[in-house]
C-alpha cells in the first residue's frame, strides 16, 4: 500500500486559514499575503512556505502532488506552472468549489487519486521528512502525531496552546486507541499521557543537618545517588486507566501480585480499590456505573482523576503493563523543578491530571494530587540517628515491609512538602490517598 503521491489542502479561503495568530510576528509582506488566506505563500527566505513543503514530500518519495485549490487560485498556479515549477515533483491542481472543510477538500481530489494510496496533509503545515517516507511505505492506513512534551520543548508552542489540538491515544505498538477531538478543560494530555525519558544523572536524597531548620530523622543524612537513564509516565494512572486493569480481571491473576498483596486481597476479598464504590445490583447501565468514595458523597467516578491505591495494587497494575513502580532516587530526578501543584488543603478530593506545570523534565503531578508510591523500601539512609524526642517515628517502621512514598496529597500542609520529606505505608495499607505511576528501563 505504500505511496508516490500526496494531496495538499492549499485552498486557504476557510476561516481557520483566514484566521490572525497574534503570537505570529509578521513582515508587511508576509501579513497581506495571510490577510488574503494565501498562508502556503508567505514567503520564508525568499520562497513560499509551500516550497518547503513540496521538498520534504520529494525528500520521502513523493513524485506526484495534488493541490487542492479555490477557483479563485491564479497566483498559486502561474507560481508553480510558469514563475517556479518545480524540478522533483509534478504539480497538479483540484478546484474545490466551496469552502466545505477539510473532508470535502479531500473529497474534491477523488478523480486525481483514482482508488490509489496517497497522503494528505494541509499546506500550513511542515512534517519531518522522515515522518513522511514512513507514512508512505505503510502498508496500512496511518497518521502522524507529536509527543506533546517534545513539541512544546522543541518548537515556540506554548503549552497552554496544545489545549486547542486534537490528541492521539496510542498502544505501545502505535495502533489507534482513541482520538480525543476538542479536549476538555485539565483534560488536554492524551488519555494515556505518553511517557517521558529522564536522562542518567545524580539525585539528591536527604537533608543537610548544616542547614536545615527541623527535619524527621529518616531524612537524614543527604547523599549523592547515581541513577540511570529511564523512562516514566508523564502523567499517574487515572481512574479511566484502572477500569482497564479491572476488565482484565487484574485482582484475580495470581502472576501480577506478590506474595504479601495476594495474600491480602485473598483473605480480605479485594476486589477494587478502597475508594471505588462498586456498581449496584439493580443498575440498569451498560456501563459500570462505579462511584468514587468521595469525602462527603459518592460521586460518579471521575475518570481523569488519579486512582489511589495500595501499593501492592499499584505494583500488581505495573506488572500487568509489563512495567514497574520508581525508585525513590528516581521520583527526586523526575519531580525537580516541581514548584506548584495540588496540597496545602486545596480540597478535600483529587483534581483532574495534568492541571499544574510539570516538572523540569516535563512530568506531571509528582508534587501534589495524591502522595507517590515508589518501589523503595523504606529505611534508613547513612548516619541515620533516632530522634531524642520521638524514638520510634521512623525505626519502628523499618521492617522491609513499608515503602516510600513522596510528594505530597491534596490534604498535605505545605509545611512538609520538601524533596527530603518521606511518607510510607504498608505495601497493603488501602486508604491513603496515594497514585503511582509506571516506570521502564
Amino acid at each position: 500500500m505504500s505511496t508516490t503521491r500526496a494531496i495538499v489542502l492549499a485552498r486557504g479561503l476557510g476561516t481557520r486559514m483566514r484566521a490572525p495568530d497574534p503570537s505570529a510576528r509578521l513582515t508587511q509582506e508576509q501579513q497581506r499575503i495571510a490577510d488574503a488566506g494565501l498562508k502556503a505563500m508567505i514567503p520564508l527566505n525568499g520562497r513560499p512556505f509551500l516550497d518547503y513543503i513540496l521538498s520534504s514530500l520529494a525528500d520521502a518519495g513523493i513524485r506526484d502532488v495534488a493541490l487542492v485549490v479555490a477557483p479563485e487560485h491564479d497566483a498559486l498556479r502561474r507560481y508553480y506552472e510558469s514563475d517556479a515549477p518545480p524540478s522533483r515533483v509534478h504539480v497538479g491542481f483540484v478546484v474545490q468549489d466551496h469552502a466545505l472543510g477539510t473532508a470535502n477538500a479531500v473529497l474534491a481530489a477523488e478523480r486525481w487519486v483514482q482508488g490509489e494510496p496517497f497522503l494528505t496533509m494541509n499546506a500550513d503545515n511542515l512534517y519531518p521528512v522522515d515522518a513522511l517516507a514512513a507514512l508512505a511505505a505503510l502498508a496500512e492506513p496511518g497518521l502522524p502525531a507529536f509527543n506533546p512534551d517534545d513539541l512544546v520543548r522543541s518548537s515556540n508552542i506554548p503549552p497552554e496552546r496544545l489545549r486547542s489540538f486534537a490528541y492521539l491515544d496510542v498502544d505501545d505498538r502505535g495502533y489507534l486507541r482513541g482520538i480525543v477531538e476538542k479536549p476538555a478543560e485539565n483534560s488536554w494530555l492524551p488519555p494515556s499521557g505518553g511517557r517521558t525519558s529522564i536522562p542518567a544523572g545524580t539525585a539528591v536524597l536527604g537533608a543537610d543537618r548544616a542547614t536545615t531548620v527541623f527535619g524527621w530523622d529518616n531524612e537524614f543524612d543527604a547523599h549523592d545517588v547515581q541513577v540511570p537513564a529511564f523512562e516514566i509516565d508523564t502523567l499517574p494512572v487515572t481512574n479511566a486507566q484502572y477500569l482497564e486493569f479491572i476488565a482484565a480481571n487484574g485482582y484475580s491473576r495470581r502472576e501480577l501480585w506478590s506474595d504479601e498483596g495476594w495474600e491480602w486481597i485473598q483473605a480480605e476479598a479485594v476486589t477494587h480499590p478502597a475508594f471505588w464504590l462498586p456498581p449496584t445490583a439493580d443498575s440498569r447501565s451498560p456501563i459500570p456505573d462505579w462511584k468514587w468514595r468521595g469525602m462527603f458523597e459518592a460521586l460518579p467516578l471521575p475518570l481523569d482523576w488519579p486512582i489511589y491505591v495500595s501499593h501492592a495494587e499499584a505494583a500488581a497494575y505495573a506488572r500487568w503493563q509489563g512495567r514497574r513502580l520508581m525508585t525513590e532516587p528516581e521520583f527526586h530526578r523526575a519531580a525537580a523543578g516541581s514548584t506548584t501543584g495540588h496540597f496545602d488543603f486545596a480540597g478535600f478530593e483529587p483534581i483532574a491530571v495534568g492541571s499544574h506545570p510539570p516538572s523540569a523534565a516535563g512530568v506531571y503531578d509528582l508534587v501534589g494530587n495524591g502522595w507517590e508510591w515508589t518501589a523503595t523500601v523504606f529505611g534508613p539512609f547513612d548516619g541515620f540517628a533516632p530522634m531524642r524526642s520521638y524514638p520510634e517515628y521512623s525505626a519502628d517502621f523499618f521492617d522491609g515491609r513499608h515503602f516510600v512514598m513522596k510528594g505530597a496529597s491534596p490534604a498535605t500542609a505545605r509545611e512538609l512538602v520538601r524533596p527530603s520529606f518521606r511518607n510510607w505505608f504498608r505495601g497493603n495499607y488501602p486508604y491513603v490517598y496515594a497514585k503511582f505511576r509506571t516506570a521502564g528501563r
